[in-house]
């Protein structure tokens, strides 16, 4: 990212730099759900195979009509509810949408939930929270405290895949006595809780934060100053019983989460109107602003590319990769179906949902009374 040089910053003009940044930042994270793309699926009978099926994620007042934001493979038992919520008045989250969507059983003993993003700041008197979050374990501790005060944390990890794709939006800058950075940074924490009814809960936690800090150097006899903040990705929780807490499948759920191809030009042009946007202002912020703003519908639009790219086999090939998934020829519906790569079989049944399993002898007739047919790669 190149940008051109920059006039002296002075400490009113920072103070633009701070909001511009805030709102750079809640825009993005609330963008950057297409970065969280791959396919995943759900428990059958016979505990040897998942029996999923895709499900959408419904944006209902963005667009003047609904649209399917995303999809996601769910097990064929599990019910869901949410989608895109919109609230242009928040004056903390730049985009005016935000993600609040969950699926699971009936009695809530076990499912997985797309959670909001969130956006801070380490300053006191704006629109949004004043934390002190500098990694993404800090946030996680900061999204379990919110959700689920009785939790205990049992173990953490790093999550680098999760960002693999995201290092564009790395950047640092120095000019004129001033240091803007980002980074980006992803973890997972793996906790134990008590649920309202009593019951011994496990669950997993996985988010993503995009983390920013303006250095502004003293001139003039004026002390300099530090700020920082950051927005969040969605997260992903995936929760059930003690002992039945399957980390496998939660993780192939997060990964079916594929973009509307529709929804995803929509929101790229109202990313495009905030970039208009942010160019009227003089700062050198919102020059940064701008540019961050191309990105995100460039990374928006991204699910939407990749789809009509698999026809380029390198291409396919680059994104599987990054994704863990295999391209399948899907026969009944027509064209391509990407699923969870870390299975050696699939199936796709009559009724249109599909079956991931190890079991190189699986039969879905005498396993789940339907008739299905095995999944070819693409080539």
């Amino acid at each position: 990212m190149t940008h051109p040089r920059s006039a002296p910053v002075g400490p009113r003009r920072t103070a633009r730099m701070k909001g511009a940044a805030l709102g750079a930042s809640s825009a993005l994270m609330a963008a950057l759900m297409a970065a969280l793309t791959a396919t995943g699926p759900a428990v059958a009978q016979d505990r040897t195979a998942l029996h999923v099926r895709p499900v959408p994620v419904m944006d209902t007042q963005g667009f003047g009509r609904p649209l399917v934001a995303y999809t996601v493979m769910v097990p064929v038992q599990w019910q869901e509810q949410g989608g895109v919520q919109w609230d242009p008045a928040n004056a903390c989250n730049r985009s005016g949408y935000n993600f609040s969507w969950k699926a699971g059983l009936p009695d809530d003993s076990a499912g997985v939930a797309i959670l909001p993003t969130i956006t801070w700041t380490s300053q006191p008197g704006g629109p949004c929270p004043q934390l002190q979050i500098g990694s993404a374990r800090d946030l996680l501790t900061q999204y379990v405290g919110r959700l689920i005060p009785n939790a205990r944390v049992l173990d953490f990890r790093p999550r680098p895949d999760l960002i693999r794709d995201l290092q564009a939006l790395v950047y640092r800058e120095n000019a004129s006595g001033l240091s803007y950075e980002t980074t980006v940074d992803a973890g997972e924490l793996l906790i134990a809780f008590t649920d309202e009814r009593g019951r011994d809960m496990r669950a997993s936690i996985a988010a993503t934060a995009m983390l920013w800090r303006i250095t502004l150097a003293g001139m003039s006899g004026m002390p300099g100053m530090t700020v920082s903040g950051g927005s969040s990705m969605p997260g992903f929780v995936a929760a059930a019983q003690a002992g039945q807490l399957d980390l496998r499948m939660a993780e192939m759920i997060r990964k079916s989460i594929r973009p509307g191809p529709e929804w995803s030009r929509e929101i790229a042009r109202h990313h495009a109107v905030l970039n208009r946007q942010n160019a009227q202002h003089s700062s050198r912020m919102a020059e940064i602003t701008s540019q961050t703003n191309r990105e995100i519908s460039e990374i928006i639009s991204q699910g939407y590319s990749d789809r009509e790219a698999i026809r380029d086999r390198g291409h396919r090939e680059q994104i599987e990769a990054i994704r863990g998934v295999e391209t399948y020829v899907d026969p009944l519906n027509g064209g391509t179906v990407q699923l969870d790569n870390s299975y050696g079989h699939a199936w796709q049944l009559s009724d249109g949902t599909y079956v991931l399993t190890d079991d190189a002898a699986f039969d879905p007739r005498r396993a789940l009374g339907i008739d299905g047919r095995p999944l070819h790669a693409a080539r």
